[in-house]
């Protein structure tokens, strides 16, 4: 999740035209490759077929950003519609998230309830991008979202991180 936040601030930065698409290409690709296997360790270690699916959600728009800078492509509608359905599956991930917090014994209630949080702020985002990409509108709103965002998913990653 560490990544997720870094990816998140340096494609903000690029939809607003402060940094080098190619700089961005290489964090896509290495936070969609780490995504990628984390998800698949969920699947094969912890059995969680649900968080290898989640993950995969991460794995695939990063990868496809990557892939869209790499080749050049300006018109983004097909990954814009991409988005509107990841941002619906966020939606009802954090929706499925919140009853955890009740039943869990791995992360505190406020882990859980920021994780939800996380979720549908998520949502928001990938529902932002297919605005931005289908739509065409709304360029420096969702620049700074995609950063704000960014931020609000490094910090708790980086505390969890540092817990050991």
């Amino acid at each position: 999740m560490v990544y997720v936040g870094f990816v998140l601030v340096a494609n903000g930065l690029w939809i607003l035209g402060k940094v080098n698409a190619k700089d961005v290409l290489m964090l896509n690709l290495f936070t969609g490759v780490v995504t990628f296997a984390s998800s698949f360790y969920s699947l094969i270690v912890n059995g969680s077929a649900l968080a290898w699916a989640q993950g995969l959600l991460f794995s695939f728009t990063y990868l496809w950003i990557a892939s869209n800078i790499h080749r050049g492509i300006q018109d983004q509608r097909a990954f814009g519609w991409y988005c509107l359905f990841v941002a619906i599956t966020a939606a009802i991930s954090g929706a499925l998230t919140l009853p955890e917090a009740l039943t869990s014994t791995g992360f505190t209630l406020f882990e859980y309830s920021y994780l939800t949080f996380l979720w549908w702020l998520w949502a928001a985002l990938w529902a932002s991008f297919w605005v931005l990409l289908v739509l065409k509108r709304g360029t420096t709103p969702i620049a700074w979202f995609t950063i704000a965002t960014g931020i609000l998913s490094y910090v708790p990653a980086f505390a969890y991180m540092l817990r050991g």
